[in-house]
């Protein structure tokens, strides 16, 4: 978890908050990982991405199906990044 290459964060599939986060999350989104832990998933993306994500996740957190989609995140430091989520 720690040392993937990937940026991963865990989240609760009913609230989408983030649970925790890796250190590759952390600089992807130019955030410490005691700040993303505990927010919305919808704070990291853009206004017009976050509730298309949101619903995404309640629907595969239902269905236990996975889904990967792409979506733009909000990094602090930079302009939104599209990411695979």
């Amino acid at each position: 978890f720690e040392s993937a290459h990937d940026a991963i964060l865990w989240i609760e599939p009913g609230t989408a908050t983030i649970l925790r986060s890796n250190q590759r999350a952390s600089d992807l989104t130019a955030r410490p990982q005691c700040e993303l832990v505990g927010q919305p998933l919808a704070d990291l993306a853009t206004p017009d991405a976050a509730s298309k994500l949101i619903d995404l996740l309640r629907t595969a957190a239902g269905s236990g199906e996975e889904f990967e989609i792409e979506t733009e995140i909000v990094s602090a430091l930079e302009a939104p990044r599209t990411c695979a989520v």
